[in-house]
C-alpha cells in the first residue's frame, strides 16, 4: 500500500510526508483562474488541495450529472489534472453532506420531498435545520431509501475520484460525509425517531445485550422484546435502576454516527475508491463527549479530525481540541482550520487566524486544512482572492510558518507528553442526559467554559453527589492544575484504548461514586499491567443501576496500602499503582470563582504529581505562560505562548548545554539554562533546540 498511517504521522510511498492543505472550491471559481490560483497555493508553501465534491451542483436530475460537459465551472476532472500537473496532491469530500454555506447543505432539493428519508424528532415531526440562508429537513442516515439515493450519486463520483487515486493521480485523501453530528443537533431527546432508527436502535440493543430477552427485561424494565422496544423521548428518571435504558440511548447516537460513516465509505469502496487515505471531522466541541468518539471512527476512517473556528481569545478551547486529538487519534488532524470567515458564524481577523493555527501545531496537530484558503462567495478574508491575488498578512503567514516547518522537519517530531487526562464519557453522558436546553445542541455551549451545573439538573439519583455536576469540577480543575503548572499532557476520553495510555507516567480519571463494571475492569486491568492511575474524590462503589460494585476499590485494597502522598491513599494492583486524590472533595463545596481557594487546589495537585515524579520538562515563570516540547532525531521544538491579551515577559528553564534558536529569526539567542523575553498578547513562537535530552 503507498499510503500508510503510523505513530501519528502520514506515510506517502514509505516516506514520512509534511502535509498541509488550503481549500479550493473549484465550482465557485472562474475556470481561468484556477492555474493562477492553484499555483499561489503551491507557492505558498501548501502541498495539498482540499475541495468538496457537492452533489447538488453536479446534478442535473437523479442519474444525470454535470462534471465539465455543460458548464466549465463543473469540470472537476480537469481541475483534478491542473492539480496533478502543479504536484499539489488533493483531499476530496464528495460528501452527501458537505455544508459549505450551501443552500440546503449540497443535498438535492428533490431528496427532501420523501418523507421516509427524513429524520424525525421525539413528537415524530420532520427535524428541520435552521440553516442561512434558507432552512431544511434533515435526512435520517438511517434511512435506505436516503442511502440509495446517495449511491446513485456516489457511482457517479467515484469513477472520477478513482481514476485520480495515488500515485497515478493526485488523490490521496477522501473523506465519506462531512461534521457528523446529526446536523450540530446533538442533543439526546431531538432525533433521530424515524421508523429506520428505531429499527436500527432495536438492532443495537439486541447486539448489546447478545439477543437476551430476560437480559431486556431486567435492563429496561418492560415485558416487551427487541422487536417493539422504543426509546425514550424526554429525561424522567426517578431511580437509578432506570438509567441504564437512558444510556443505551446516548450510545446509540454514537453507534449511528460511525453507521452512518461506514455505510457511505462502503459504498465509495464498492465503486471502486479504495487504497487512499480516508479522514472524516467532527465540528467544534468536547470530543470526548457523546456522541463523539474519535477512537471508535478510527475503526471505520484512518484519521477522525476535527474543526477549528476560534478567536485568539479562546486559547484553551484550542488547546483541548488539539490536545485530546494528541492523545487519542493515530494521526491528529484538523481537516477544517479557520482562513477567513463567514457572516453565519463569528468573524475572524488575520490575528485569530494565526494564533489558532499556531496553538494547533503547538499542542500536537500534525496536518491541517486552511478552510478557505481561496475566496469565493458566502466567505470573506481568506488569504488568496478569488482571481488568485494575495491577501496579507496572512500570505505571508503561511510562507513563514512552512518555510520554518520545512525547517525543523515538523514530519519527524512528536509532541512530548506525560500526563493523559481522560474524559469519563459515562459522567458526561448524564451530563447529555440532564441538559435542560434541549434541543439547542450542546455543541453551542462547549467553547463557553460553562459547567454542567449551569446547563444541567442538578439531581444525584440516589448517589452521593451528582456525578454530571461534579465531575465537570473534576475535570477543569485538572485541567487547569496541569496548565498552569507547566506539565506536559494530553486528553483523552474513557472510550480509548488502555494501550495507549502506557505511554504516560500517569493517567488522570475524574471518579465519584458510580461507575459501570467495564469500566472499572478497564482501569483494574491497565493498573494491573503496570499503569499509574489517579483518581478521585472516590473510589467508585455502585453501577449505574443503584447495585452495590467496589470492584476497583476492592482490586486495590485487596493489596495493602504502600504510602501517603500529599494526603493520598496509594494502592498496589499488580504492577501499577491507584492513587486517590481526597483532596477534591473541596470542590463540593467552593466556588469555582474562588480564585484564592482554586489556586490552593491548584498547588496542592501539583505537589502530588511531583511526590509521583511526574517531571516538568519547561518550566516556566508565569503561569499564563504555556510551553510545548516536540521531539525529533535532528533536534527539538519549543513552542511558547502567551495565553493573555497583554505583552509579558517571560522565562522558560532549559538545561544548561541546550542551545536556542529562534526560528523566526534564525539567530542563536541564549545557551541555556533559561530561555526568555517578551511574548506579545496571544502570541506564539517556536525556538529549535539542541542539546535537549
Amino acid at each position: 500500500m503507498n499510503i500508510k498511517v503510523d505513530d501519528r504521522r502520514l506515510f506517502l510511498a514509505g516516506k514520512p510526508v509534511r502535509l498541509f492543505a488550503g481549500a479550493v472550491h473549484y465550482w465557485r471559481l472562474d475556470p481561468r483562474n484556477w492555474e493562477k490560483i492553484l499555483g499561489n497555493v503551491a507557492q505558498l508553501g501548501f502541498s495539498c488541495v482540499q475541495t468538496y465534491v457537492p452533489w447538488s451542483v453536479h446534478e442535473i436530475e437523479r442519474g444525470r450529472f454535470d462534471f465539465g460537459e455543460r458548464d466549465p465551472r463543473k469540470d472537476l476532472p480537469k481541475f483534478i489534472s491542473l492539480c496533478h500537473r502543479l504536484g499539489l496532491k488533493m483531499f476530496l469530500r464528495p460528501g452527501p453532506h458537505i455544508n459549505a454555506e450551501l443552500t440546503y447543505f449540497g443535498y438535492p432539493k428533490r431528496i427532501f420531498a420523501h418523507d421516509e428519508m427524513l429524520a424525525k424528532g421525539p413528537d415524530d415531526t420532520v427535524v428541520v435545520i435552521p440553516a442561512p440562508p434558507r432552512g431544511f429537513p434533515a435526512p435520517s442516515y438511517a434511512s435506505e431509501a436516503f442511502y440509495a439515493e446517495v449511491d446513485v450519486w456516489m457511482a457517479a463520483v467515484s469513477k472520477i475520484i478513482a481514476a485520480n487515486l495515488y500515485p497515478a493521480g493526485p488523490v490521496i485523501g477522501v473523506q465519506p460525509d462531512n461534521e457528523m453530528a446529526m446536523f450540530f443537533r446533538t442533543s439526546v431527546f431531538d432525533q433521530d425517531y424515524s421508523e429506520g432508527a428505531l429499527s436500527l436502535y432495536r438492532e443495537f440493543v439486541r447486539e448489546r445485550l447478545r439477543g437476551n430477552e430476560f437480559g431486556l427485561r431486567e435492563r429496561y424494565r418492560t415485558d416487551v422484546g427487541f422487536d417493539k422496544i422504543t426509546p425514550p423521548r424526554e429525561f424522567s428518571v426517578k431511580h437509578p435502576r432506570e438509567l441504564p435504558r437512558y444510556f443505551d440511548w446516548v450510545d446509540f447516537h454514537t453507534y449511528l454516527m460511525k453507521y452512518a460513516i461506514r455505510r457511505i465509505k462502503d459504498q465509495l469502496e464498492s465503486h471502486g475508491v479504495r487504497g487512499c487515505f480516508w479522514f472524516h471531522n467532527y465540528p467544534p466541541g468536547n470530543h470526548g463527549n457523546p456522541p463523539f468518539d474519535v477512537q471508535g471512527a478510527e475503526e471505520i476512517v484512518h484519521a477522525q479530525g476535527a474543526d477549528l473556528y476560534q478567536r485568539r481569545t479562546e486559547y484553551h478551547f484550542v488547546r483541548r481540541i488539539a490536545g485530546h486529538l494528541a492523545g487519542t487519534s493515530r494521526f491528529p488532524m484538523l481537516p477544517e482550520l479557520c482562513c477567513g470567515s463567514t457572516m453565519w458564524i463569528k468573524s475572524l481577523l488575520p490575528e485569530d487566524i494565526i494564533h489558532t493555527t499556531m496553538v494547533s501545531l503547538m499542542h500536537g496537530i500534525k496536518s491541517f486544512s486552511a478552510y478557505m484558503l481561496v475566496e469565493r462567495d458566502r466567505w470573506y478574508g481568506s488569504a488568496i482572492t478569488s482571481e488568485g491575488e494575495y491577501r496579507e498578512p496572512l500570505a505571508q503567514f503561511y510562507r513563514k510558518l512552512f518555510a520554518d516547518l520545512a525547517n525543523v522537519k515538523f514530519e519527524l517530531l512528536h509532541k512530548h507528553s506525560d500526563v493523559l487526562l481522560l474524559v469519563n464519557r459515562e459522567y458526561a453522558a448524564l451530563d447529555n442526559l440532564t441538559y435542560l436546553f434541549d434541543p439547542v445542541p450542546i455543541l453551542f455551549l462547549d467553547d463557553a467554559e460553562l459547567l454542567a451545573e449551569s446547563y444541567c439538573l442538578e439531581d444525584d439519583f440516589g448517589f452521593e453527589e451528582a456525578p454530571q455536576v461534579f465531575h465537570g469540577r473534576i475535570f477543569r480543575t485538572w485541567y487547569y492544575a496541569l496548565a498552569r503548572n507547566h506539565f506536559a499532557f494530553d486528553l483523552s476520553d474513557t472510550a480509548s484504548d488502555p494501550q495507549r495510555w502506557k505511554k504516560y507516567s500517569c493517567v488522570i480519571l475524574p471518579t465519584l461514586s458510580p461507575m459501570s463494571s467495564d469500566l472499572q475492569a478497564k482501569l483494574v486491568n491497565f493498573v494491573r499491567d503496570g499503569g499509574t492511575l489517579v483518581i478521585g474524590w472516590k473510589f467508585p462503589s455502585h453501577g449505574w443501576s443503584g447495585e452495590s460494585l467496589e470492584m476497583l476499590a476492592q482490586s486495590a485494597k485487596a493489596k495493602p496500602k504502600i504510602d501517603e502522598i500529599r494526603g493520598c491513599d496509594v494502592y498496589e494492583i499488580g504492577a501499577g499503582r491507584v492513587i486517590s486524590v481526597q483532596k477534591l472533595s473541596e470542590l463540593k463545596t467552593i466556588s469555582m470563582k474562588d480564585d484564592k481557594a482554586l489556586r490552593a487546589i491548584y498547588r496542592s495537585l501539583e505537589q502530588i504529581l511531583e511526590d509521583l515524579g511526574v517531571p516538568k520538562t519547561l518550566d516556566a515563570s508565569d503561569p499564563s505562560v504555556e510551553t510545548a516540547l516536540h521531539k525529533g532525531p535532528l533536534g527539538d521544538v519549543v513552542f511558547v505562548s502567551n495565553t493573555t491579551s497583554v505583552k509579558m515577559q517571560f522565562s522558560v528553564t532549559i538545561p544548561a548545554d541546550a542551545i536556542v534558536k529562534d526560528i523566526s529569526t534564525g539567530e542563536f539567542i541564549t545557551k541555556g539554562p533559561v530561555l526568555g523575553g517578551f511574548l506579545m498578547p496571544h502570541e506564539v513562537r517556536m525556538y529549535k533546540i539542541e542539546g535537549l535530552r
